[in-house]
């Protein structure tokens, strides 16, 4: 069981420090690493869950998601990797390659004092992100040419829309797997991309390169405000190392969210055998 509960990162988002607590006391058996993000860390509660999850054994991925110049980079780094239960923190990796490196830096120098590792993993592109949003903030400026002349927004559908499709996927996808071989040549352990990048980036970074995907949802979940999804099955098959599922534990269709996380284990446990 080991193998598969460490594969699922749990977001204890939505929630305050004791029903953290009692979420933590409740799916351990079952969950391996707890991810604790913005709204934990703005309440002020992030670093008490990292002492309560590593007093009982387990991990926490502080998501924090630095984006700032180098120097402040690397301070903020050395502190989150110094906290008891941290396993692994993030960064943009847009903050570029001296900033990427500053954080890895810093993470190694903790490590070597904690005498356990901390991964530092780069957010490529946010799993929200369709391609309508990355292009309004310049994302694909040399491709929106190409856009304009063959495929005018004033004409009607035709059956090059497929084909613009399948380009526009193309070009996210070179865009993850650019910064994930950026991330990879400045140190980064690994990225976090959305399933739909887990090939192209195992392709171009390698078998030991660490794959985190959120957007992961079971058959029949809704995907609430994730655009690129895809199942736990198909996550595992294609490579990945870590899911993040949040919802579809925290407020399961039917049952607790204890037997939720026991089907995904399950789902997991066959992808990996099959």
């Amino acid at each position: 069981m080991k193998e598969v509960e460490n594969k699922v990162i749990l977001p204890l988002d939505g929630v305050d420090y004791r029903q953290a607590c009692r979420l933590i006391d409740e799916l351990h058996n079952e969950i391996g690493i707890f991810k604790v993000g913005f709204e934990m860390i703005s309440r002020g509660y992030a670093g008490q869950i990292c002492e309560y999850a590593n007093s009982i054994g387990k991990s926490v991925f502080w998501d924090g998601k630095f984006h700032d110049i180098p120097a402040t980079v690397a301070k903020a780094s050395g502190i989150i990797a110094n906290l008891p239960g941290v396993r692994m923190f993030n960064f943009h990796c847009l903050g570029g390659e001296s900033m990427i490196a500053e954080a890895v830096k810093a993470a190694q120098e903790a490590s070597a004092i904690r005498k356990e590792r901390v991964m530092v993993l780069g957010v490529t592109i946010l799993t929200s992100m369709t391609y309508a949003n990355a292009r309004r903030v310049g994302l694909f400026q040399q491709y929106e040419e190409f856009v304009y002349l063959n495929f005018p927004s004033d004409r009607e559908s035709t059956e090059e829309d497929t084909l613009h499709a399948e380009l526009v996927l193309e070009r996210i996808e070179e865009l993850v797997a650019d910064l994930a071989l950026m991330a990879k040549d400045s140190g980064a352990d690994g990225v976090i991309c959305s399933p739909q990048e887990i090939r192209v980036v195992r392709q171009t970074c390698g078998d030991d390169f660490v794959i985190v995907t959120p957007a992961v949802r079971p058959a029949g979940a809704d995907h609430n405000d994730q655009a690129r999804v895809m199942t736990p099955t198909q996550a595992i098959q294609l490579g990945a190392n870590y899911l993040v599922i949040g919802r579809p534990i925290l407020q399961p269709g039917s049952g607790t969210p204890l037997d939720a996380a026991k089907r995904i284990n399950d789902e997991i446990a066959q992808a990996l055998t099959a």
